[in-house]
């Protein structure tokens, strides 16, 4: 399957099996391939004028006003408001005409020819132009021609019992839900053509209680607990995640099908397990998890929710070893206590989750100590580097002192000569102080030494800033 022909080719679609399975199908969407090369064989004539051109596709553009799709757009784009039906009419083909020309004989190309030159270039711009407005006609007729068959095939879908879910366009909030049974509904949320704010999410909730992915926690460098709380997954905004989103929602609902119960059961523990014996690894070795994970990445999960290590991080990792991986441990042991209000829900459902939570609660007090000396020293080693900087910048600004009046002896010595005069005055200046060259290696010198200092105090601010985020954490939980 081309996922990356989702909504253009076909629409995917989930549908229920006389044995209640789903199976993800893919439903065709008419393409008028003929015709479409027809509209741009049209539009590239150079012999029909844009009215001529309209007048023989405006046929074609029968159909709705229009279509609230993001189609042919990009799900996370923003201002776009859908697909609106082509219309044209003849006083506006004479007043687009009028316009052009009047553009055209302001420009400076036709205010500098001959009355014979302009008439020519009044008439060669205008064609010029005319194509430009035919293809961008073109290009809006073809666009409206597949949403139009996009939402045929859509409409033919919604009409059928059978299918449960399918891929859509809808610009803004769009919701299917889909109940397994009593306890288990699975619901994929949308949110498309909003920007920043676009979203692709789904959820399934077992009792009313959302079944979080927390192996994320372990297996992904960066995993925004807050966001994996909230959903089951969390989907990059892109045509192509539709297949991941309906075939989660396949295996899931066909694993379910014949003892619900139990796969549920087992689903969520295989999550918890995976998670705790991810947090006894780190705790025992971070360095060799944090190496293992730190390019891991899925490509269909939204960046928000997870993500490789960064190059801020490598740098990191790279200058200040022991407390990266300090910092890893302490962010992903903490990080676990934002599933306990999850895990006190699912404990209320099976009992076996209670040493669960008590393990975490263990190890983040296990870890509170490391916590304060890694801080501790991150404080003096800031203490000693900025008074280094501070050292090092004096001696900046006495060397800075000197370069600045060796420029003003050179400004004067140059002053009313030309440019090859003052280059060769100033080699020679340079020639009879050689203290200005090294002064000025000595400043550069100093001021990567300044940077490099400047560097080491924010990276130890940042890591200082995420323990404390760590040991507030453990805190706030009592522990």
């Amino acid at each position: 399957m081309n996922t990356e022909e989702i909504n253009k080719s076909f629409v995917l679609s989930l549908v229920e099996g006389a044995d209640k399975k789903l199976s993800i199908v893919e439903q065709k969407i008419d393409k008028h391939e003929l015709l479409e090369l027809y509209i741009d064989e049209m539009s590239e004539n150079p012999n029909r004028t844009l009215w001529d051109f309209w007048s023989q596709v405006e046929k074609y553009c029968d159909g709705p006003n229009g279509f609230y799709y993001c189609y042919p757009h990009i799900y996370n784009n923003s201002y776009w408001d859908g697909i609106i039906r082509p219309k044209f009419s003849k006083e506006e083909y004479e007043e687009l005409e009028k316009e052009l020309k009047k553009e055209i004989t302001k420009s400076y190309g036709y205010k500098n020819k001959s009355p014979k030159k302009k008439a020519e270039y009044l008439e060669k711009e205008l064609n010029e132009r005319m194509i430009e407005e035919k293809k961008e006609k073109a290009k809006d007729i073809k666009d409206y021609i597949r949403c139009r068959e996009l939402n045929k095939t859509i409409s033919s879908l919604k009409e059928d019992e059978s299918v449960k879910m399918y891929s859509t366009e809808n610009i803004g909030w769009s919701t299917f839900s889909y109940p397994i049974n009593e306890d288990i509904h699975i619901k994929i949320m949308t949110n498309f053509a909003y920007g920043s704010s676009s979203y692709f999410l789904l959820t399934v909730k077992y009792k009313d209680i959302v079944i979080v992915p927390y192996s994320f926690l372990v297996n992904y460098y960066y995993a925004n607990t807050l966001e994996l709380i909230s959903c089951t997954r969390s989907y990059q905004v892109r045509r192509e995640c539709w297949y991941d989103a309906l075939k989660f929602v396949e295996e899931f609902t066909n694993n379910c099908i014949k003892s619900p119960e139990v796969y549920i059961k087992q689903y969520i523990i295989k999550e918890i397990e995976k998670m705790m014996s991810g947090l006894r690894l780190i705790i025992k070795n971070p360095e060799e998890v944090s190496q293992r994970i730190s390019d891991s990445k899925a490509d269909h999960i939204s960046w928000n929710v997870i993500s490789p290590l960064d190059k801020n991080n490598k740098e990191i990792s790279e200058i200040l070893p022991n407390e990266f991986h300090s910092v890893f441990k302490s962010e992903k042991i903490s990080g676990a206590l934002d599933f306990i209000e999850s895990l006190n829900q699912m404990k209320e459902l099976y009992n076996e989750i209670t040493p669960y939570i008590e393990e975490i609660k263990k190890m983040n007090s296990s870890i509170k100590g490391e916590i304060k000396a890694t801080i501790d020293s991150i404080n003096k080693d800031i203490d000693t580097l900025s008074k280094e900087k501070e050292t090092i910048n004096k001696k900046l600004e006495i060397v800075k002192k000197k370069i600045e009046e060796h420029k003003k002896q050179i400004s004067l010595l140059t002053e009313g000569k030309g440019w090859e005069e003052s280059e060769n005055i100033e080699e020679k200046y340079k020639e009879e102080h050689p203290e200005y060259l090294k002064q000025q290696k000595q400043s550069k010198e100093l001021n990567d030494k300044s940077y490099e200092l400047y560097t080491h105090i924010s990276y130890r601010n940042e890591i200082k800033e995420r323990m404390d985020n760590c040991m507030t954490k453990i805190l706030e939980n009592n522990i």
